[in-house]
């Protein structure tokens, strides 16, 4: 698959060096030219590598007999305490066991280039282990056994710039920035593979969501053909009428519940010592409800004891409260309860009846069924449009521009090379480009529009156009059917 790399042309072409060799490489070519250039150096490098080896070799023999040699060595001085020979023995058979086991550790079996650096990476930190911890014996082999202690420290030098040479060789070849070039190319292959499965799910996505915009289109018509049938419109006008009768039995709930409320006070007094404590709660609690359960109107009676106690004044209530509350009990007499839960009741009766015509209707049966299809399909688009924008959040999170720049740096640490990618355009790398800068949204508004959801793709605003088609309702109603139509119209 054809790989995205029009960046790096762009930052290659900035980097380019007047008067340097220019070499054209197609963008497909990247890998190619990475793995020739870096097996060409290792050819050479590997050869210079494996001629220094013999030496490696030759110095790690040579001092191996010197150490046998120190192992062997007899004092020349008589003269010698018996302590200062003890002292002596101790330090060379330490500086013995040490070197021998360094030397021994050195692995000449692996050659060329990669053999090289393990010898260097493993040796590096070793050399200096070795050199602090032999310091004390070599000083003491000095003093007994110059010559061969002599000659072993200068097989351990050769040895150290030897392995050193390595590194210069490796260095010089500058091999690594290659090794580091395909180690950035290898993970922005793997990102640009990626991006490109990003892309076909968010295409599979949208084609998904052109369906459900299909299914939507399907239900809105047979909800238009529906809302045509004379037995709607004898539907609309029984869900008016009883939205009428909600509204009256609304008024009358809220303006006798105020009038009941200039009584809270002095009843809240009056229920602490009356006996009728449990009738007064109910009312307290809500007077409508009270009401209508009160038969027998025993706050008639709770009302008697209210005049008593006020004309006692054991309520301590000022005069104005006093006699607003006279007032209201005057006002609300037996009349007032007869004639408020008769109006009360009968328009709850008429509601009832309303509500069954409609439920048994068949046409809000069909409009309930199509309404529910409409929403269900509905957060089915929101659903789609938040797996979209997750995947192109994941996908933007991809930072290829950084990888790109620093490949161009590394492949430009070459002495003589200077890549030029071709000029040649590639649509699917441009609009790759664009992709892994912003999210497509423009082309995702347009799904939307075309889904009758408007274009902004979240979900509270994907949740508002729920609202737009059933306003308010959280379960299907029947008197929501005749609001929804000029919603329809609207989407429509």
């Amino acid at each position: 698959m054809l790989k995205i790399f029009n960046r790096i042309k762009e930052n290659l072409l900035k980097n380019l060096k007047k008067g340097d060799q220019q070499l054209s490489l197609h963008i497909n070519d990247i890998d190619n030219f990475l793995n020739k250039t870096s097996s060409d150096i290792q050819v050479v490098l590997d050869e210079d590598i494996n001629k220094r080896y013999s030496l490696l070799i030759e110095e790690i023999r040579s001092a191996k007999e010197n150490i046998d040699k120190l192992e062997k060595a007899q004092l020349m001085n008589d003269k010698i305490g018996i302590k200062e020979k003890q002292i002596m023995e101790g330090n060379r058979e330490e500086y013995i066991r040490k070197i021998r086991k360094f030397v021994d550790s050195i692995n000449t079996n692996s050659r060329g280039c990669f053999g090289a650096q393990e010898l260097i990476k493993k040796n590096s930190a070793i050399f200096e282990e070795l050199n602090a911890s032999i310091t004390k014996n070599f000083i003491v082999m000095q003093e007994f056994f110059a010559h061969e202690s002599t000659a072993i420290a200068k097989n351990l030098t050769n040895i150290y710039y030897t392995i050193q040479e390595f590194q210069s060789l490796i260095a010089q070849s500058k091999i690594n920035y290659l090794f580091t070039s395909k180690n950035i190319y290898t993970t922005l292959k793997s990102n640009y593979d990626k991006i490109d499965d990003f892309n076909k799910k968010i295409e599979e996505k949208k084609l998904e969501l052109e369906k459900v915009r299909l299914n939507r289109e399907d239900i809105e018509k047979k909800i238009i053909v529906c809302k045509e049938n004379e037995e709607f419109k004898k539907f609309s006008s029984l869900v008016d009428q009883r939205d009428e009768l909600d509204n009256k039995i609304r008024t009358m709930e809220l303006t006798f519940s105020q009038q009941f409320s200039q009584l809270d006070r002095p009843l809240r007094k009056l229920q602490r010592n009356s006996i009728h404590e449990k009738i007064i709660q109910e009312y307290l609690e809500n007077s409508v409800n009270a009401v209508t359960r009160d038969k027998q109107l025993r706050i008639l009676l709770v009302f008697e004891e209210l005049k008593k106690e006020l004309v006692k004044q054991s309520l301590e209530l000022k005069e104005k409260q006093k006699e607003k509350t006279l007032d209201a009990i005057k006002t609300m007499d037996k009349e007032f309860f007869e004639n408020f839960i008769k109006e009360y009741q009968a328009i709850k009766q008429d509601k009832t009846e309303k509500d069954h015509l409609i439920n048994v209707n068949k046409v809000m049966r069909d409009y309930n069924e199509l309404d529910y299809k409409l929403q269900h399909l509905i957060m089915k688009s929101v659903r789609i449009i938040e797996e979209i924008n997750e995947i192109e959040v994941i996908r933007n999170r991809l930072n290829n521009e950084d990888l790109e720049k620093e490949l161009v740096k590394e492949i430009n640490k070459f002495k003589t090379i200077n890549v030029v990618f071709s000029a040649k355009e590639n649509n699917q790398a441009e609009a790759l480009r664009d992709n892994n800068k912003e999210p497509q949204k423009e082309e995702l508004n347009k799904e939307l529009q075309r889904s009758s959801i408007r274009s902004s793709i979240t979900p509270e605003s994907a949740a508002n156009d729920v609202e737009i088609i059933q306003e308010d309702k959280i379960e299907l109603q029947p008197e929501q059917m005749v609001k929804n139509e000029e919603n329809v119209q609207e989407i429509k």
